[in-house]
């Protein structure tokens, strides 16, 4: 059999190169090889240049699954993944070439298991009575997989940042300024990438909404809080307002004092002028219906008042606050009760009607 770097004749002693015959350290160095082979933790192994494996350590066995005997009698290519085959003579071919091989390799338990192994071999020639190669090599699969992992959890989130319908950007929380921005954070602010990169992000929002931003901002460097959301205003270069929605999240390890902090923004700017002209609207109608020359009355689906304008509570002489809530029964004269009653009843049914009614002032 081969040591790594000799052969070992049947029944003559290992010769390390450099050694004198009869030399007392070469029994000795054979022995400390034995047991590098039996106990090293690293895979070991040692083949020629036809691809036969000449020694094995037990923990290359072990992995795949098999005795280091076993191992033995097994040609290299039938271990190698089906389809690193046709690749193993090109890799005997660049060892003896160019003296040594590195790389990755997917190889095959005896079970059918997948591992990947990293290697770096190299050709031994001096010494020897024929070319030998040491290899030595490492199972990276639980490694390589986590970086597979990670590169497709990496490449979603580029995909979900760059394609999203909110807009993201990563902020330096040390002096708030912004570091990238995805295509959606640019529309909002009315910038480019480039002219957003080393803004405060204070210098882009309303002057209205700065002091709360930054509290929100301290609280969060402070460790007062996870996270934060708030409304605020982002203003573009041309001066217009755009409304975003903006939740901000610490990046790092949890329990450690954050460096960076994404920031997410979901325009809101058309519901914000939505709900604004609604209020403008109701704050019109409320004009008109405080200032109607008639009396308005409304109740709710339990025939409660829900509101008087001050020409109604002027006619029947009561506070407002004294209406509200009461029963429109309340307010008629007691024979008008039952008519009243059967025309709320047919108004259930669907039909509209205009009539005249009494109504009770406080003064009776």
């Amino acid at each position: 059999m081969y040591s790594p770097v000799g052969e070992i004749k049947q029944g003559a002693a290992w010769q390390p190169p450099g050694v004198p015959p009869g030399a007392s350290s070469q029994a000795e160095s054979e022995d400390r090889y034995r047991r590098l082979l039996k106990h090293s933790q690293d895979l070991l192994c040692t083949h020629d240049l036809e691809g036969r494996l000449l020694s094995a350590s037990n923990a290359a066995a072990s992995l795949l699954g098999y005795s280091v005997e076993e191992l033995l009698r097994i040609p290299m290519a039938d271990f190698v993944a089906p389809e690193f085959r046709s690749q193993f003579d090109s890799y005997l071919s660049e060892i003896q070439r160019a003296g040594e091989a590195r790389g990755l390799l997917a190889v095959m338990t005896r079970s059918g298991e997948r591992r990947i192994w990293e290697y770096h071999n190299t050709l031994q020639t001096e010494g020897v009575e024929a070319p030998v190669v040491l290899g030595l090599a490492h199972d990276v699969t639980e490694q390589r997989l986590a970086q597979t992992l990670l590169q497709a959890s990496e490449q979603r989130f580029r995909a979900v940042y760059e394609k999203s319908s909110i807009g993201i950007a990563l902020v330096n929380l040390q002096d708030g300024r912004i570091l990238q921005a995805n295509e959606k954070y640019c529309e909002i602010t009315g910038r480019s990438e480039q002219e957003l990169k080393g803004l405060d992000v204070c210098s882009i929002t309303h002057p209205d909404d700065v002091a709360l931003h930054l509290e929100r901002l301290r609280e969060l460097a402070q460790g007062r809080t996870e996270c934060f959301e708030m409304e605020k205003r982002y203003v573009r270069p041309d001066g217009s307002i755009r409304w975003g929605n903006l939740l901000v999240a610490p990046m790092g390890a949890v329990g450690k004092v954050p460096t960076y902090v994404m920031g997410m923004v979901q325009d809101i700017t058309e519901r914000k002028q939505a709900e604004e002209a609604l209020r403008e609207s109701e704050a019109r109608n409320r004009l008109i219906v405080d200032t109607a020359s008639e009396g308005i009355w409304l109740s709710g689906a339990d025939l409660r008042t829900t509101f008087v304008n001050a020409r109604m509570v002027e006619m029947l002489g009561y506070r407002q606050e004294e209406m509200l809530g009461r029963g429109f029964a309340d307010f008629l004269f007691e024979e008008d009760v039952p008519d009243h009653q059967r025309r709320m009843e047919r108004r259930h049914q669907g039909t509209s009607e205009r009539y005249e009614r009494r109504l009770r002032g406080k003064d009776g």
